[in-house]
């Protein structure tokens, strides 16, 4: 696949930023994508400088998930014992996620 940057490109980034790093964008709407999805959107925007943004909206992302998704830490039964729900990645584990995805 060629991409062919337009000249405007750097501007349209930036303002995609604004929108999916803007945490009430993130943590309305972060969950309805799938991990796939926000990890393309997330990769995307710390590709491009914009790393901020990227972890606001995978810390919106993460609100929505479930135990054997990626951005959730493998049940432990020490850690999690009766939990019903999975401990999502924090701020720390996305950076680390997204440096990994880079």
């Amino acid at each position: 696949m060629s991409i062919t940057l337009h000249e405007n490109a750097p501007a349209a980034i930036a303002e995609l930023s604004t929108v999916f790093g803007d945490g009430m964008t993130a943590y309305d709407t972060g969950s309805k994508f799938t991990c796939t999805e926000a990890d393309v959107i997330a990769r995307v925007l710390y590709l491009t400088g914009q790393e901020e943004a990227a972890v606001t909206w995978l810390l919106g992302h993460v609100e929505g998930e479930d135990w054997d998704d990626t951005h959730a830490h493998e049940y432990d039964v020490e850690k999690d014992g009766d939990n019903r729900s999975p401990r999502p990645f924090n701020e720390a584990d996305i950076r680390g996620h997204l440096a990994a995805i880079a």
